[in-house]
């Protein structure tokens, strides 16, 4: 009896197993159809074909037909495919489906500044991209350059240095065209960029879009095009009177710390060494130094130079140069502008200031930047029209002028603090040793200050020939003025006990002071 009833479970068993999988299998179905173009009745080759929020799909064949297996009922299936409306279809739909895909005028349509006027999207090869507005208006960043990484293809934007107004910024187009380098040519508004500054320091919210010309398509600018060429399009007025008003408030913290030592560390690195080396090398400190230093002791200890410190006698302790040097810093932007348009004129003004500070804590590292633009142009007859661009650009950069470079937070060992017990600033080495300090080089040593101001005046003009045919004709005016005052301080620097060092930062003081004025004139038809 009891053999009995195990046999009738293990049936039941079986049996309830065989029905979930014939309704699993059942819940299931092939999904077969075709995509064709809703105009013309063409097949689409290369369709994707996805059923919603899974990685399950096909692509149609050459002749637009697509089959999905196992497609589960009640699903939506996805179809898309560049330059067309994507479309969502139910699966219990009648099969085989039609799928009729309708062009997306509104992104072919969409207007591309070229070398020679402007084109529809859909006339365009990838010798072209375009980058709009919003690309900066997502990023908290003062400088253009920086808000097209990663924007477009082909388009390279490095840079040497991540301190405001120094940034040592690159530009490259499909990357190196020439051993001795170069970079594209940066035309604003039909008017060439004769300075970097006026391109990097824009007002980002003056922009309309920017489009990059590569190869074949930049060679519309001769020679000087060998590199690509970066066309930027400012923002026009049109519509009634607007009033926009935006600005920003950042604050930046430091990312990824550089590997440097502790007091600690330094001291053991120096004992593993000199173990694994066998010769028994100290670096002059000895091996009862970098024991203490390992231990992290500070005191006095005897070195094998004599000139350290007094007769070889030498304080050493420990020294933070990172943490003393860098921290957070902040950044503002702001940015107001009028602009409008009735039957027969358009115009734009707008103001902009921006400040931007690096990470430097022991003295001010930064930008700030003033800005004023305005468009005008006007209908006069039905197919002639003239207009004006005027751009002003002040930027006022200031960093220390000693103790900084990329060897900043490395040139001082971690074993020699910034000041001394009597709070006077430590020489490294002490008094046979100074001239290095970057806490207090950088904080009183000197400043480099950079001020320059770009004044841009075009003119332009416009006939409308009829059947597509135009004449522009324009004229440029640019002024640059710029000035330095470099100044270098003598600090003096001492030894623990307040005796000064023979050699100080910066042997003398000093101003040094340069005034560049350049002026451009461009004049262009075509």
């Amino acid at each position: 009896m009891k053999k009995q009833f195990i046999f009738h479970c293990r049936s039941y068993v079986l049996f309830f197993f065989l029905m979930n999988l014939f309704v699993a299998v059942y819940a299931q179905k092939n999904i077969t159809g075709k995509v064709v173009d809703a105009s013309t009745n063409e097949p689409i080759i290369g369709a994707s074909v996805k059923i919603k929020n899974t990685q399950q799909g096909a692509v149609t064949n050459v002749n637009g037909v697509f089959t999905i297996p196992n497609a589960p009922n009640n699903s939506v299936i996805v179809v898309s495919y560049l330059g067309y409306v994507t479309q969502e279809v139910s699966s219990n739909s009648p099969q085989p489906f039609t799928i009729k895909l309708a062009a997306d005028a509104q992104n072919l349509s969409e207007v591309v500044v070229v070398g020679y006027g402007e084109r529809k999207k859909e006339s365009l090869t990838g010798a072209i991209e375009q980058i709009k507005s919003d690309v900066f208006e997502d990023r908290a960043v003062t400088n253009v350059a920086l808000a097209l990484q990663g924007q477009t293809p082909g388009l390279v934007v490095s840079r040497s240095s991540a301190r405001p107004g120094n940034e040592g910024i690159a530009l490259q187009i499909r990357g190196a065209t020439s051993v001795n380098g170069g970079s594209p040519l940066i035309v604003i508004d039909g008017a060439p960029a004769f300075d970097t500054n006026e391109f990097y320091q824009m007002n980002p919210d003056d922009i309309e879009s920017i489009s990059v010309l590569k190869d074949g398509a930049a060679s519309i600018y001769g020679s000087r095009a060998a590199n690509g060429v970066i066309l930027v399009s400012t923002k026009k007025g049109k519509g009634k009177l607007k009033v926009e008003y935006n600005t920003n408030f950042r604050r930046n913290s430091l990312g990824l710390k550089p590997p440097i030592t502790t007091y600690e560390q330094y001291g053991q690195m120096w004992l593993d060494a000199a173990k694994e080396d066998g010769n028994g090398d100290y670096w002059n400190l000895g091996e009862t130094a970098m024991r203490a230093i390992a231990n992290g002791q500070s005191g006095y200890y005897q070195t094998a130079v004599p000139s350290w410190g007094k007769n070889g006698l030498l304080y050493i302790g420990p020294a933070d140069r990172y943490d003393e040097l860098y921290g957070a810093n902040t950044g503002n932007q702001h940015s107001l502008s009028f602009s409008g348009s009735s039957a027969t004129a358009r115009y734009r003004l707008s103001m902009g200031t921006a400040e931007s500070e690096g990470a430097l804590k022991t003295a001010y590292d930064g930008i700030k930047q003033y800005t004023a633009r305005l468009n005008t142009d006007f209908d006069v007859t039905d197919k002639f029209t003239i207009g004006a661009n005027i751009s002003i650009q002040k930027n006022i950069s200031s960093s220390p002028s000693s103790q900084l470079g990329g060897s900043l937070a490395v040139q001082d060992p971690p074993i020699f603090p910034s000041k001394n017990s009597l709070g006077q600033w430590y020489a490294n080495f002490g008094t046979g040793g100074g001239g290095t300090n970057s806490i207090a080089g950088t904080t009183a040593g000197g400043k480099d200050n950079k001020d320059e101001n770009i004044t841009k005046i075009t003119l332009n003009a416009n006939y409308d020939l009829g059947y597509g045919f135009s004449v522009n004709a324009n004229a440029t005016y640019n002024s640059i003025n710029s000035r330095r005052d470099l100044t270098f301080l003598n600090v003096k620097v001492y030894d623990w006990d307040g005796t000064p060092a023979s050699q100080g930062i910066n042997t003398t003081s000093s101003i040094e002071a340069e005034a560049i004025t350049k002026s451009y004139q461009t004049y262009g038809a075509f």
